[in-house]
């Protein structure tokens, strides 16, 4: 069998094992001192071994792993060509196998890790080889500096797999305090003028009800609203001759604020996903196959109120990388959808998507989702309603306004379990629940702890408890 290869340095003083990122310099060769002997050549590169005893022929097992090509009738030069392992068979003049070489060829450790380290910044990852894989290990900074340490290693390794032994370093814990603050804001005025007469035999109105019953709803008066008026005027006109004539005037002015706040604490580890939801979920028929002529109809459940899901990574200094997604949604009566004899409502939904870098304690805010609707609404006789000042008196207006605002709050924090033994605080910590006494007499559902309490049940008093002494004036004094 044919052995190529090109001139090489030779390396080696004394029989050694050969590491993958050993550097190639001038040496003396290595000495065959046993019959097999392993040893390791660098992808790409090449090694000179020196052999004993004299040889006039190398065979290499598998030439597409390495070229080998005797230099001198003592040593032998190698080139790796793929990751992979193989021997090397040497046989003397009589053709007796004098030497075995167990060859490694393994990736460019050496290399790798100095690009690896370059582009993460972090000196704990480690690069080794075994068995033609590339190793990483060692201890990353942080989450991303080990995906981006596999990124590397996988594009420079070649066909060569990459296993991920690495560790995250510790504190990697986030919690994040957000707050969600709704603001919903109405407005509404109107004015109306109605008329009604009648003569016992005919009836004229505007916006009234027949006469003798009682004053109608300002939805009645005024299109589009559905609260009753605040104020309403009602005289008689004109009373005799058998013609009675009534005037109506209504007026309305409403206003509202209405505040709605989740404060939720989300935890979750860096690069892992934490999700919330204040609220609950409504039933959704859904349609999945038609058996002839009865579909088959399943129930899918839809979420709605307060949700947050979030991804935290932490990066080099504490920087913490978040990705949001924060959603405000709420069911809607007024529009709903008729289906086989379902009544479905749909939902009002506010969902924002972001991804922000803050530092531990830092805060921002998501602002403006606003949302506003207004309507206005006439209603007037014919004509009459159009003539300027005196029209005034022949027509009903109605103004509407709503705004809802929403605000997201969020502040990450790094974090750390409580020690052993160290027992986390409660709200019922400080409260005893109530006894006969304080339920029936005084109307109290519990009672904060007194002192006696606190010294007979723990509480959050520290030892030791009682009178504390002076200590004694020193001798002279």
């Amino acid at each position: 069998m044919a052995a190529l290869g090109f001139a090489a340095l030779v390396i080696g003083a004394h029989p050694r094992p050969a590491a993958a990122a050993d550097v190639l310099e001038a040496a003396p060769v290595e000495v065959e001192t046993g019959p097999v002997r392993h040893v390791v050549v660098t992808l790409n590169k090449s090694r000179t071994f020196k052999i004993d005893r004299p040889f006039v022929s190398a065979i290499v097992g598998q030439p597409d792993i390495a070229d080998v090509l005797p230099l001198t009738d003592s040593s032998i030069y190698v080139q790796g060509k793929k990751v992979g392992t193989t021997n090397i068979s040497i046989f003397d003049p009589k053709k007796q196998l004098i030497a075995v070489l167990d060859l490694e060829v393994t990736p460019d450790t050496a290399s790798l890790r100095n690009k690896v380290v370059s582009s993460t910044g972090g000196q704990g990852i480690q690069v080794s080889s075994a068995n033609g894989e590339v190793v990483l290990s060692g201890e990353a900074t942080d989450a991303v500096a080990a995906s981006r340490a596999m990124a590397v290693a996988k594009g420079l390794a070649g066909d060569a797999p990459v296993i991920d032994a690495m560790k995250v370093a510790p504190s990697q814990q986030v919690m994040l305090k957000v707050r969600f603050l709704e603001v919903s804001r109405t407005a509404e005025r109107g004015l109306g003028m109605n008329w009604t007469a009648f003569n016992g035999r005919t009836a004229i109105n505007t916006g009234l009800p027949t006469p003798g019953t009682t004053p109608p709803t300002l939805a009645g008066i005024f299109p589009g609203s559905n609260a009753t008026p605040f104020g309403t005027l009602l005289t008689t006109a004109i009373n005799g001759n058998h013609v009675h004539i009534d005037a109506l005037l209504t007026a309305l002015e409403d206003k509202g604020l209405v505040r709605k706040l989740a404060e939720p604490d989300l935890m979750a580890l860096s690069g892992d996903t934490a999700s919330f939801l204040a609220g609950g979920q409504i039933p959704v028929p859904v349609v999945q196959s038609t058996s002839g002529t009865v579909p088959t109809i399943t129930v899918e459940w839809k979420s709605f109120g307060v949700q947050l899901t979030f991804q935290p990574t932490v990066l080099n200094n504490g920087l913490i990388n978040l990705r949001l997604t924060p959603s405000v949604s709420e069911i809607d009566t007024a529009n709903t959808v008729q289906i086989s004899g379902f009544t479905i409502p749909t939902l009002i939904t506010r969902e924002a998507r972001t991804t922000v870098e803050l530092r531990d304690g830092q805060s921002f805010g998501i602002a403006g989702l606003l949302q506003t609707t207004n309507s206005n609404a006439v209603a007037q006789l014919p004509y009459l309603g159009q003539i300027p000042v005196l029209g005034a008196l022949f027509r009903s207006a109605d103004y509407q306004k709503q705004e809802t605002e929403l605000v997201i709050i969020v502040t990450p924090h790094l974090v750390r379990p409580g020690a052993p033994g160290n027992e986390l605080q409660s709200p019922l910590d400080a409260t005893l629940p109530a006894n006969d006494a304080d339920l029936f007499a005084m109307g109290d559902l519990d009672r904060k702890k007194l002192y006696r309490d606190y010294v007979t049940k723990g509480g959050n008093l520290n030892g030791p408890y009682g009178h504390m002494l002076e200590p004694p004036d020193p001798p002279g004094k």
